[in-house]
């Protein structure tokens, strides 16, 4: 058996548990047990019924973190008494006639005994099939047909509505139960309700089924790329209270053969092919692109296959322009383009990258060095089967971006690279590869032993989850790379006897919220052993070995290290200490080779003099090259806003006679990529791969549709509270991928852990109840139905905001045991946190409870499973009382097929005047600062030079130029009001809340406190703490005028207004202008 039919089995179960039947004539009996308690969906219920207290378990009301609409209680409401499905027909000037099939059941109640005597409620399956051969539909009205039946207790009835819309006539079949509510006899009502419903849909000779007219919007550049690539995406059907399907011949077919409505819609989604498209099979297969050979074969060898690739992308370019006149006249235009931008945005540079390792002895050792490092670390891997190769995408990634990452005046060292693959793909080792080309290109281009050491790449995440993962994983390149360094393992720089990297250790430094990670010596020694505090401990095992890692508390040096205390491991006992940091003291003094933060560690710009040191802001210390930005979809909303704003002082700062870092982004989901960048970043944006002429194939990305992919399938709660749904959907996939229905350990691995996705903490917290009391319930209704042993399931672990930074990291590990072990995890719970960072691959089936508010935040999340050799299944459970839920319910195939068409745009307004109310002041700040030695202690003004006043004033408004240009006049303003005032106030330290009278700054926190409390706030600037110090949305009313002088605090209203008194011009705007 198959784990593709391991997958199918399960689906099939899931099927019968939640519709049925479980026989064609199969009884159902029990002292108080009813069919729709037995089955979830599928049925239809008398028109009437009405949802009553029993079936209200709270879990539909409002959830104080959620933004989404607010969704009404459920007693009161009309149970389902309908369902049907919409599509479109073509038949020239003839009548539009197809077949259509009703199919449902119905249960007959009897009152038996049994053997001793007792009284047992018997229900027994009666199915109905009603077929209209030739269906006309209505022209322009509708038309009612009544279904009879010799054993139909109930009314039923057929209703069709038509209109016409262009060429093709849009026709709804409608299956209505019109029996009345029993109310004071619920098994007369039970009797008349329909279970099992659907209906088919089926062409005739004269007509056909054709898909349903879209809304042709192309109103920006994306849009008419999409409309392009997702040509062949053709939606034939969708349902109405339940959902559809449909059958073609083919996947690009203009005709469907068939199409039904299914109250478990499903999509497959499958994965890109690791060797992308046909024309680089050959440089794969012959291993040209395996990096312990790219590390070892001659200089001529080494370009001749770098070539190779370049070659093969540009003669997948030329096939596609050989496609270009046989698309429709309005998408050939924006095709031409495609093709052109992958030609002189990515193949060109891809050459450029070739040419410059091939004629650049320094660029090429550090090619050879960083794949030697990636080779090694990849051989550690205790699951590693094969050596590290490179896909065609990662390679040539880093042949786009080498030179602009290594050498700061390079042509491209402006453009944001930002590489675009679907989650689980490999874009982790990618810009690994370049951190490390980066590292060791630093050392041997240095005039002196360690001048290329320090600061020299940040990773910035946006949540702690995220960044512990990485953390394990760019820790085991960085000491890979330390013990090429060192000459501890064969390369071709320990063969040629070369050392000239230098004397100072390869090293990464975790710098994360002190929630996670102590800030200094005392409190990490303090927290020691205690899993429930911030704690040093972020690495548990060796890399290398495996070995459980030994933490160092040197309470001499105040330092904490790992090590490893095996003798045969090359990261073990001869080693020593690792160079690996995770104390905020050491980070700022050892100034690692790589920090990896949370991006709200950069609030303290303004605040924290050590940021100085750690980025080598001052003196003559080594600057950050490289800036990697990983998940870009996430930097939007508020927070986009808020970092965008810190990104003009983070940005400047590090700017080495105006040759700015290169910066990296990467993601999988993301729309108007140029416009978030530009908002960002301040920089134009090359998306890698680029698209071209179909969404399934760009070349280094190519659609896999020989494997199975990831399987979608969802559940309605249409007459059902959202908890029995997902009750009854977690009981039944739990027990179907127990040890009584998938007896083989090897095949059960992938499906034994069930990943539970929530989108809000108050949702999950009541699953947590379900799965130790309700779950367990449903797992003996399904096993008992079966005559199967029941599954016992473990408590469920938590993977959320509120779970310690340790415990996170034991449960990552947890998840990676396999089912033989007792440690196996049966259910993890999580909230938005599971949709970036974790990467456990043997995870293979996951429950989604409602549609996440994003489709990005979809995607990210259920891209966390199936990425083993088991196919993934997701499980959508969606609220049919949700607008949003019932919608992408009702055409779940349809927008699936075209899953990354639809990404929301994201809005980034950094320089937007709630944005400078908040944040203008900490970037002021942070760039006098942090850019004069003479400011680095002491906030006088008195000691910046009206030289860098007005460099910092001037770099300010040229960013808000760039960006927001309608911004610059009341930015220009309040620039001037705050350096007056920070001038006229003689500020004696930056910020000390116990001496606010003489502090520029103050805690944002303390502000609010204070000003919540009715005390004064004093005059020091409040200051964020972080990037998430925002305010909720707020409700505002439209009024006609406002009041003249109403708005801003008044720091920029502060002056006259009388236009004819001339303001003396404040210093740092004299020397701008003169």
């Amino acid at each position: 058996m198959s784990l593709e039919d391991i997958r199918t089995d399960i689906v099939g179960r899931l099927e019968k548990d939640l519709i049925g039947p479980d026989a064609i004539d199969e009884q159902i009996s029990g002292a108080r047990v009813k069919p729709s308690d037995v089955y979830l969906t599928g049925i239809l219920w008398p028109l009437g019924d009405r949802m009553d207290g029993a079936d209200d378990d709270g879990a539909d009301g409002d959830d104080e973190s959620d933004e989404s609409a607010s969704t009404p209680g459920l007693i009161g409401q009309q149970r389902p008494c309908t369902m049907g499905v919409s599509f479109a027909t073509s038949a020239g000037d003839g009548e539009h006639v197809v077949s259509a099939t009703i199919d449902f059941a119905s249960y007959k109640h009897e009152l038996t005994k049994d053997e001793e005597g007792n009284r047992v409620r018997t229900w027994t399956r009666k199915p109905f099939t009603f077929t209209f051969d030739e269906l006309t539909l209505p022209l322009e009205n509708s038309r009612t047909l009544d279904l009879k039946g010799e054993k139909l207790t109930t009314d039923v009835q057929v209703h069709i509505r038509s209109h016409r819309a262009g060429d093709v006539l849009l026709s709804t079949i409608t299956l209505i139960n019109k029996g009345s509510d029993f109310v004071e006899d619920r098994i007369t009502a039970e009797e008349a309700t329909l279970f099992q419903t659907k209906i088919i849909v089926r062409p005739s000779e004269s007509t056909n089924i054709v898909s349903r007219p879209g809304q042709l919007v192309m109103a920006d550049e994306d849009e008419r790329i999409a409309s392009l690539l997702f040509r062949d995406c053709r939606e034939f059907s969708t349902g109405h209270q339940c959902s559809s399907g449909w059958k073609t011949q083919a996947d690009n077919s203009t005709i469907a053969d068939e199409v039904y409505t299914t109250w478990i819609p499903r999509s497959e989604v499958h994965a890109v092919r690791a060797d992308g498209h046909d024309v680089f099979k050959d440089i794969v297969t012959k291993g040209l692109l395996d990096t312990d050979s790219l590390s070892k074969v001659s200089d001529k060898d080494l370009v001749v296959r770098l070539k190779t690739l370049h070659d093969a992308y540009s003669a997948w370019i030329g096939l596609q322009y050989k496609r270009v006149p046989s698309l429709p006249n309005p998408l050939q235009e924006i095709a031409s383009k495609n093709l052109q931008r992958c030609k002189t945005e990515v193949l060109d540079r891809i050459l450029s990258g070739i040419l410059r390792i091939e004629n650049d002895p320094n660029m090429m050792m550090a090619f050879r060095l960083a794949n030697a490092a990636m080779a090694l670390q990849h051989s550690w891997k205790p699951d590693m089967e094969e050596p590290l190769r490179w896909r065609p995408f990662q390679l040539g990634f880093i042949l786009l971006s080498a030179e602009s990452t290594c050498d700061s005046s390079a042509p491209d060292r402006d453009i944001l690279d930002l590489l675009w693959f679907p989650t689980g793909g490999g874009k982790t080792e990618a810009y690994l590869t370049l951190i490390a080309m980066l590292a060791f290109y630093r050392n041997l281009v240095a005039d002196k032993p360690d001048g290329g050491s320090g600061n020299a790449a940040v990773m910035r995440y946006t949540l702690r989850l995220l960044t512990a993962q990485q953390f394990e994983r760019a820790s085991s390149l960085i000491l890979a790379a330390e013990l090429i360094r060192r000459g501890a393992v064969n390369t071709l720089l320990s063969q040629k006897k070369m050392t000239p990297l230098g004397g100072n250790m390869f090293s990464i430094g975790l710098w994360v919220g002190g929630d996670a990670t102590p800030n200094n010596f005392e409190t990490a020694l303090s927290n020691r052993g205690n899993k429930d505090v911030s704690t040093a401990e972020q690495i548990s095992n060796c890399p290398c070995c495996q070995a459980r890692v030994r933490w160092r508390y040197d309470e001499k040096k105040k330092e904490v290290s790992p090590h490893c205390e095996g003798s045969d491991c090359l990261l073990g006992l001869s080693f020593g200490d690792w160079p690996v940091y995770t104390v905020d003291e050491d980070i700022y003094q050892k100034k690692p080779t790589l920090v990896i933060g949370t991006i709200d560690k950069f609030a303290l710009l303004p605040t924290r003099v050590e940021v100085s040191q750690l980025f080598g802001m001052t003196g003559t210390n080594k600057r950050p090259d490289l800036i990697i930005q990983d998940e870009l979809h996430l930097i939007s909303g508020p927070l986009g806003t808020i970092a965008g704003i810190y990104e003009t002082a983070f940005d400047w700062l590090l700017s080495d006679t105006n040759k700015r870092p290169k910066v990296i982004g990467s993601t999988a989901t993301i729309r108007r990529a140029s416009e978030q960048v530009r908002a960002l970043f301040d920089r134009e944006c090359c998306q890698f791969p680029p698209p071209g002429l179909d969404h399934d194939d760009n070349g280094f990305a190519v659609r896999d549709y020989k494997k199975p992919g990831r399987l979608y399938l969802s559940v309605t709660t249409a007459g059902r509270s959202a908890k029995f749904s997902l009750q009854a959907t977690a009981g039944s996939i739990l027990h179907s991928t127990g040890p009584s229905a998938i007896p083989d350990n090897n095949n059960r691995d992938g499906y034994a852990t069930l990943l539970c996705y929530f989108n809000s903490l108050r949702e999950l917290g009541g699953a947590i109840v379900q799965m130790l009391d309700d779950v367990p319930d449903s797992i003996t209704l399904y096993s008992g139905r079966r005559a199967e042993s029941s599954r016992k399931i473990k408590d469920p672990k938590e993977l959320t905001s509120r779970v310690p930074q340790k415990e996170i990291v034991e449960i990552l590990d947890q998840l990676k045991k396999k089912v033989q072990d007792p440690d196996c995890v049966d259910v993890v719970l999580a909230t938005n946190m599971v949709s970036v960072g974790v990467d456990v691959s043997r995870l293979g089936i996951q429950v989604v409870n409602g549609q996440p508010k994003t489709r990005s935040e979809y995607i990210q999340a259920t891209s966390r499973v199936g990425r083993s050799k088991f196919p993934g299944l997701v499980v959508s459970v969606l609220n049919a009382a949700k607008p949003r839920d019932r919608s992408h319910f009702e055409t779940f195939p349809s927008w699936h097929q075209k899953l990354y068409k639809d990404v929301e745009a994201t809005s980034v307004t950094p320089f937007a005047s709630r944005s400078r109310d908040r944040a203008l002041h900490a970037v002021l700040v942070a760039m006098l600062r942090h850019h004069s030695t003479a400011l680095l202690t002491k906030p006088d003004l008195n000691n910046a030079s009206d030289q860098l006043l007005s460099e910092v004033v001037s770099e300010i408004e040229r960013r808000i130029e760039s960006i927001d240009p309608r911004e610059i006049a009341h930015s220009r303003d309040e620039i001037d009001a705050l350096l007056s005032d920070w001038d006229a106030r003689s500020p004696r330290v930056y910020m000390n809340d116990y001496r606010p009278a003489q502090s520029l700054l103050q805690s944002a926190d303390r502000h609010a406190r204070r000003r919540a409390a009715g005390l004064l706030v004093g005059a020091a600037w409040p200051t964020m703490n972080n990037m998430r110090s925002v305010e909720p949305s707020s409700k505002f009313k439209l009024v006609e005028a406002l009041s003249v002088g109403v708005g801003r605090k008044n720091l920029a209203a502060a002056g006259s207004t009388d236009s004819d008194v001339e303001k003396p011009q404040p210093r740092w705007r004299i020397h701008k202008d003169g």
